[in-house]
Order: C-alpha cells, then structure tokens, then sequence
C-alpha cells in the first residue's frame, strides 16, 4: 500500500474512497505530524473522459489546492508523482466527513 511514499510517511491507513480518489491518513516521518494523503486513482465508470484528460484534470486539482491559502481551506503541503500514479499531501483534520453530514441530514 503506497510503497513509493513508505520512506516518508508512516501509520498510513485508507479513512475515506470514492471513485476518483482514495484518502489515508499517515505520520510524517520528519516532522512526526498526522498528514491526510489523497491518491488520485482513475474512474473506469467515466465512459466520456480518457485516462490521460483525468490524469490532467488530478493534476490540475493539485495546482490549484497548492496555490491556496485560506483559513477556511484545509492546507495542501505537497505533492508526488510516480509515473501515472499522483498523490496530494495535506494538513489533516480530524472531525466528520461531508457524506457522514449529508447521511445524517437526509435521515431526519
């Protein structure tokens, strides 16, 4: 699991998956911190976009998350790239996820 980043970041473990994305929290071997890593993955379900315009698309996503600063937006730190395979660093935050909100919302 995430072999390409073991020598950096450790106690890495899946917290959330959707179609394009896996996300797992993991230590940060230098500076000891909880990191969330967000692993762009390809979404066969998409008839209508190719691997190589959703791979640009991810790496589009990482650009623009690493120009952000703001407060209320949670901190992208870095990112790696192995081959096809792009990865996005980020402070990590401890709290719900937007679907666990939207699940306990609908069943009121």
């Amino acid at each position: 699991m995430l072999e390409e980043l073991q020598d950096r970041y450790s106690d890495i473990e899946e917290i959330s998956h959707g179609s394009t994305s896996i996300v797992y929290s993991a230590t940060d071997i230098q500076t000891k911190e909880k990191v969330a890593i967000k692993h762009f993955i390809y979404s066969k379900e998409s008839t209508d976009i190719t691997f190589i315009e959703q791979w640009k698309r991810f790496k589009r996503e990482i650009e623009i998350h690493l120009s952000l600063d703001h407060k209320n937006i949670i901190k992208a730190r870095n990112f790696y790239q192995k081959g096809s395979k792009l990865y996005l660093i980020m402070d990590y935050v401890e709290g719900r996820t937007l679907q666990n909100i939207i699940d306990d919302n609908n069943s009121l």
